[in-house]
């Protein structure tokens, strides 16, 4: 998710507000994005992917060497599911974790190929398995489209844990912001299903939704990225209608109950639109019982993880991601 020209250009205060606070790594990319946003309701779910894929191959991390690699298609009712299979290099023996990860991009860009390099440095870093997901995209495809291949996704993993040299035992979900939404809403979803166990959910800066009006949201209203029009645009793209804002599985922070869900591990960008609804979320599941860490990366923006190639902040956060995986599925 990210800056788009839905919103007004921001106030020179706003932006002298958003430059004292971000960290100067963020704000070149801040500063790359106001020059030319890659989100537009002008331009063509097609050009916009393309528009996508190009930034973050400028800016994202470099593909580290893993031990393989592996294009493959799981079969769904709607048709095949492209992933990408990533094997650590590692020294330790087979079975290994699974991590199914889903990438971002408001449900509507992002690919396996724009969130490549973090997945190898995921791979390498957790020694598990990452098990990279893509899904129908919106706006040709609304919701409940990418739910659904996730959710066949994941139970395919499950079932073919073994072939992949993975462990059934030790199956995680992650992904980040529009990924991590839907990883939330994954887990929820299985919460009941007797036959599958997820061991442990990585969110990174997932769009869980919202149950009210928040202070972040008018803090970094402007200047920091990712706006409140383009979030409303991005669902107005992936909802038939926008009452569909209070299903749980559109805003799992509206879930009933919050219970009996897995250990997560929630990373926050500090300056972001959705940080408090983010913490709220953590809140509520470590009310439910539920153990949860978070850890807030203060002076960068939504999206930064995977900005590693210039941030910083991204490289030291899916390090800390990739550690607690590690310590999370030895024990699971």
């Amino acid at each position: 998710m990210t800056n788009t020209k839905v919103s007004n250009v921001s106030e020179q205060s706003d932006k002298a507000d958003a430059s004292s606070l971000l960290d100067p790594q963020t704000r070149v990319i801040v500063e790359m994005l106001e020059r030319d946003p890659f989100l537009d309701p002008e331009m063509a779910p097609s050009q916009m992917r393309k528009a996508f894929d190009a930034f973050y191959a400028k800016i994202g991390f470099p593909a580290l060497e893993v031990a393989n690699v592996n294009n493959m298609k799981v079969p769904s009712e709607a048709g095949p599911i492209a992933i990408r299979v990533y094997k650590p290099q590692s020294t330790n023996d087979f079975p290994k974790p699974i991590l199914v990860f889903i990438h971002g991009g408001a449900m509507m860009m992002g690919s396996l190929n724009s969130y490549d390099g973090l997945c190898r440095r995921l791979a390498n870093k957790s020694d598990c398995i990452i098990i990279s997901t893509s899904y129908r995209l919106s706006p040709e495809h609304k919701f409940p489209c990418a739910v659904e291949d996730v959710l066949v996704v994941f139970k395919w993993a499950h079932k073919n844990a073994a072939s992949l040299g993975g462990d059934q035992e030790r199956l995680a979900i992650g992904g980040e912001s529009g990924g991590g939404y839907l990883a939330a809403v994954v887990t929820q979803q299985l919460r009941d299903d007797a036959n599958i166990s997820i061991a442990f959910q990585l969110l990174i800066n997932p769009a869980i939704g919202r149950r009210a009006n928040s202070k972040s949201m008018e803090k970094y209203a402007a200047g920091f990225f990712f706006e409140p029009e383009a979030l409303d645009w991005i669902y107005s793209q992936y909802l038939d209608d926008m009452s569909e804002l209070s299903n749980p599985m559109v805003s799992p922070i509206l879930a009933s109950s919050f219970g009996n869900l897995p250990p997560a591990f929630i990373i926050v960008a500090g300056c972001d639109i959705l940080r408090d609804d983010i913490e709220l979320y953590a809140h509520l599941l470590k009310e439910a019982g539920v153990a949860v860490e978070t850890s807030t990366y203060e002076n960068t923006i939504h999206g930064f993880t995977v900005m590693g190639g210039v941030i910083d902040a991204g490289v030291r956060a899916i390090d800390e991601s990739a550690a607690k995986l590690r310590i999370a599925l030895a024990d699971a």
